[in-house]
């Protein structure tokens, strides 16, 4: 993949998903969160170029803080920031690693839904006025990873969302 964004609590540092993505890294991710460079603040956000690739260019990690303090409109501004980076780094093909919502106070099927109109939103250009190549591009493909117990509804609301945030940049358009 071209990009992969994955979002991680502060307070769950061994959750499965972190793991196994840490452990394709070569321990980057530990690494990076013992030398205190990336603690899973809000929205704290670092770039890290896999050493070796094993298939991925980049990985942009993105903070969520506590996973009590999770909300919905911190999802949408996560989303938002992968969004936005897949645009400006030309990639064709997104994977968003996501947390497990359960044992929070939000539902995944919201959560889906809130992630997938943030990255939509976060990545809206319209330079169809510009002349000459276009600027950035949009990716081609983005796949939202999650527990295998909330796949069905992470799934669903995202699909929710992409409509929402489809209609809502359509309206930028005008």
């Amino acid at each position: 993949c071209d990009l992969l964004c994955v979002l991680i609590h502060t307070d769950r540092n061994r959750s499965d998903y972190v793991t196994h993505i840490d452990q394709l890294l070569n321990g980057q991710i530990a690494s990076l969160k013992q030398g205190g460079h990336f603690l899973g603040n809000a929205l704290e956000q670092c770039l890290v170029i896999p050493h070796p690739s094993k298939g991925i260019k980049r990985v942009l990690l993105i903070g969520l803080g506590a996973s009590k303090e999770i909300s919905l409109e911190l999802l949408r501004k996560a989303g938002g920031v992968a969004g936005s980076a897949s645009t400006r780094k030309d990639c064709e093909n997104v994977v968003l690693a996501v947390p497990s919502f359960s044992n929070t106070k939000v539902k995944s099927e919201d959560a889906g839904q809130a992630i997938a109109e943030g990255f939509n939103l976060g990545g809206y250009f319209n330079d169809s006025l510009k002349s000459g190549q276009p600027s950035r591009t949009r990716p081609g493909r983005v796949t939202i990873l999650s527990s295998r117990a909330e796949t069905a509804t992470v799934k669903f609301g995202a699909a929710r969302g992409l409509m929402i945030s489809n209609l809502q940049n359509h309206c930028r358009d005008l």
